[in-house]
């Protein structure tokens, strides 16, 4: 795989959301060959994201790269000196700049790689002008229109800015200009389309805590906030249904915002409610399966309590998971450290099994991912099977959550890792969540191919 006359070095960049560039790096490393490996760069060796140089060939081979989000081919990336100072040259300047970058023939091989048998090509900018050198030379419109006309001057390209077959993306800043060409893309992720929540890796790993769900299993969440778990259930169990519910019309607000933004996918399996924790409407044992983040900010933060969070109290909140959820059914929870002992307890009281606590810091709080299970039957003895295999363990001292008083009348609780999770803990969720993603797609998939295309994210 080494560049020639016919198949020329192209410069790769790999965008990501949410994972490190050393880890997309790290992949890409070991994906390419050795001699290209050598040419992989990140952090302060790249300005953006990951790059690499490759032949036009390897494009196709690189979709099934699991970390990036997005591929595209470098056209070119010229530092901010190497740019006019007068204000009225800018514009002119650019226009040249742009139309005869030598990137071109090598970005367009590596996207001819992807998408054979194209008779005619159109095109459309997606320009951005940031930062204060060139804040009164030109916006972001003005630049996209005046690089679009250079473009359609020079190559005869067709304008189409509903589907076209290339996306020319530019970009303007105190830096400098970096002009690209778009290859790859994921046609149905949840990345880049969401707006606030829980960390995606942490409610991915939730997710996970719950394990395997029956096919149609509903998963609820009495407190849904943005619907962050909710989406992530969903993405990872293609076969189960979701209910969130939630008494803030702020937060309803923004979940609904998030449940239009995803593929219809996972919008069509998810239902969004206005509802009080306490009070679900359904029936006794009808989830499969529980996901919530507590709410466990101090008061007057968000103009709230813990006990009477969006309704009810925490004791008759959790008592009311285990209402709802099937016998075997898991509920795993968030909260905040300094909340943790009153959970222990309603959980105790409500006859909710702690099957493993995961200190799980978000920034500056330190929190609890909380793995629990309804008991198969009340009168079972619980044993302790399944609760990873930690060596540390947790006993309710006397009188904690009522149940009992002795240390031996409460099951030992796991404490570290999920049960699921290997030697590289928190550090390998972004790789894990990420590992059985569906290759990318080429960038522009022809209507005639039958392919139902999703927003672009």
């Amino acid at each position: 795989m080494e560049p020639t006359a016919d198949d020329p070095s192209v410069q790769y960049m790999l965008t990501t959301n949410n994972v490190p560039h050393r880890q997309c790096a790290t992949e890409l490393v070991a994906f390419l060959p050795k001699p290209l490996a050598a040419s992989v760069r990140h952090g302060k060796a790249s300005s953006r994201g990951v790059t690499c140089d490759a032949p036009a060939s390897a494009a196709p081979t690189l979709a099934a790269l699991t970390l990036p989000e997005r591929i595209y081919a470098v056209v070119c990336c010229l530092p901010a000196t190497s740019l006019p100072d007068d204000e009225a040259a800018v514009l002119p300047a650019l226009r040249t700049l742009v139309a005869e970058a030598p990137g071109w023939p090598a970005a367009l091989a590596a996207h001819c790689q992807l998408h054979p048998g194209l008779s005619s090509l159109s095109f459309a900018v997606v320009a951005t002008r940031r930062g204060r050198r060139f804040k009164q030379s030109v916006g972001s419109l003005q630049l996209g229109t005046e690089l679009g006309g250079a473009l359609h001057t020079y190559f005869g390209w067709r304008v189409d800015l509903t589907a076209p077959s290339l996306e020319v993306t530019v970009s303007l800043n105190d830096e400098g200009l970096h002009v690209s060409l778009a290859l790859l893309r994921r046609l149905d992720s949840i990345e880049c389309r969401t707006r606030g929540g829980l960390d995606p890796h942490v409610a991915w790993a939730m997710v996970r805590s719950l394990g395997e769900l029956p096919p149609g299993g509903l998963v609820c969440d009495p407190m849904c906030g943005k619907a962050s778990l909710l989406l992530e259930a969903l993405d990872a169990h293609p076969l189960c249904v979701a209910a969130g519910f939630d008494l803030a019309d702020a937060q309803l607000e923004a979940a609904i915002a998030n449940h239009t933004a995803v593929p219809p996918r996972i919008a069509a399996r998810l239902s969004l409610m206005r509802g009080d924790a306490s009070q679900l409407p359904f029936a006794a044992g009808a989830c499969a399966a529980i996901l919530c983040d507590l709410p466990f900010e101090c008061e007057g933060r968000f103009g709230y309590k813990l006990d009477t969070s969006r309704g009810g109290t925490l004791g008759a909140c959790i008592k009311e998971m285990v209402r709802v959820l099937r016998p075997g059914g898991r509920a795993v929870l968030l909260m905040g450290d300094e909340r943790m002992p009153p959970l222990r307890e309603a959980l105790a009281d409500a006859g909710l099994r702690a099957m493993c606590e995961r200190p799980c810091p978000l920034g500056f709080t330190q929190a609890t991912i909380v793995v629990t299970e309804k008991p198969a039957g009340t009168s079972e003895a619980i044993d302790d099977s399944g609760t990873g295999e930690e060596p540390q363990q947790r006993h309710a001292p006397a009188g904690e959550g009522g149940a009992g008083g002795s240390e031996t009348s409460t099951p030992a609780v796991s404490v570290g890792a999920l049960p699921w999770e290997g030697t590289g803990r928190r550090a390998e969720w972004t790789v894990l969540r990420k590992e059985k993603r569906a290759p990318m797609v080429p960038w522009f998939v022809a209507p005639s191919k039958g392919v139902v295309e999703e927003s672009s994210v």
